[in-house]
């Protein structure tokens, strides 16, 4: 992600990223770092489950991780749970974590 990128999501007041990552890429956990030192909350949206993956989303800071196979309302809710300042990780993404 470009610095110009990054600036620009911090300068217009976003209270949320949502966010669609792809693994094995550093500049995805550089995107959710980055975000997360200027204190806008994070919530990725990914269709993948690996439970590595979704440890390092976290580890950079993201607020939540949701596969893209939950329900619509599921998406609704992570995200107002995340606002809410809680920490979610959807069912599906939590089965590797445990």
């Amino acid at each position: 992600m470009s610095s110009l990128a990054s600036a620009s999501a911090t300068s217009c007041g976003f209270k949320l990223a949502l966010v669609d990552l792809s693994p094995g890429t550093e500049e995805s956990l550089y995107l959710v770092a980055v975000l997360f030192a200027r204190n806008i909350p994070v919530l990725v949206c990914s269709m993948h489950e690996e439970s590595g993956y979704v440890r390092r989303v976290l580890s950079a800071g993201a607020r939540g991780y949701i596969t893209e196979r939950e329900a619509p309302r599921d998406l609704v809710r992570a995200v107002r749970d995340v606002l809410e300042g809680w920490t979610l990780v959807s069912p599906r993404a939590a089965e590797g974590l445990r």
